[in-house]
């Protein structure tokens, strides 16, 4: 009975912790992905400040 109590806690525990690092890399990605829209986006403002290099358009 008490290693059954401890290998349901070591379950919850490992189960907590996994949860808990998809949940961080979920925000960390989130925080990525907004990141490079914001660079994306400022991207075709720097494009226009250089007039010396080749212009292209992204599909």
């Amino acid at each position: 009975m008490k290693t059954a109590i401890l290998v349901a806690i070591a379950i919850v525990c490992a189960v907590g912790i996994l949860a808990t690092v998809v949940v961080v890399g979920s925000v960390y990605q989130q925080e990525l992905f907004e990141e490079y829209m914001e660079d994306s986006q400022s991207l075709g403002k720097r494009a226009q400040s250089n007039p010396n290099l080749p212009t292209f358009e992204m599909p």
